[in-house]
């Protein structure tokens, strides 16, 4: 499988293989889910998938981005546990990361050049399938997939949690380089993240 140099910051560089790309509407195809009633504590231990209920999902999304309409919240919620499921990642992580990156602004663009949920760069849309980096569903897929590959590349280390989400604002190359260690700027992040995540 072909592998190629991506990055979703400018200083990110990281080899993601190619991934299907899955239609726009998957997201809104899929039936929602209820929670169960017996729904158990969450593992913050492990960032394996966990089913959050949506009404949780929903609270932390409108307490960043109050604008939303409740279709676009839906959307993000739809498309988060869709592709959080796909690829083993707990949906608290990427809600957290989501709102840490853009606080769910599907329009965000930042000074860098950084676009959408997942605040994607623009020399990564090809790889991620991604057309449109303002539609929520390609985004939230775009974010899930490199987040899932920032992590496998840390496994068997114990610090792979802190290190992939590092990896996501830094690039891997660059947190290798630094030995592990991460500046004043990327241990705010990560903590950040953690404590968004601890929230839902």
């Amino acid at each position: 499988m072909r592998n190629t140099t991506i990055s979703t910051h400018p200083d990110t560089t990281s080899s993601l293989p190619e991934q299907p790309v899955t239609p726009p509407s998957a997201a809104a195809a899929q039936p929602v889910v209820p929670p169960a009633a017996n729904q158990s504590a969450p593992d913050y231990s492990s960032f394996a998938y966990q089913f959050v209920g949506y009404d949780r999902m929903d609270a932390l999304i409108r307490k960043y981005n109050a604008n939303l309409s409740q279709t676009e919240v839906d959307k993000i919620k739809m498309s988060i546990n869709l592709y959080s499921r796909e690829k083993n990642l707990d949906p608290r992580l990427v809600l957290a990361l989501m709102a840490r990156e853009s606080r769910f602004d599907p329009l965000a663009v930042s000074s860098s050049g950084a676009v959408g949920l997942g605040q994607i760069m623009p020399i990564n849309y090809g790889e991620l399938g991604i057309s449109n980096p303002n539609d929520i569903d390609q985004n939230v897929r775009g974010t899930i997939y490199y987040f899932r590959q920032k992590l496998d590349e840390w496994a068997g280390n114990s610090r792979q949690l802190e290190l992939g989400l590092a990896s996501y604002l830094r690039g891997t190359g660059d947190v290798r380089r630094a030995n592990e260690q991460l500046d004043a700027h990327a241990q705010s992040y990560v903590d950040e993240i953690l404590r968004i995540r601890a929230s839902v």
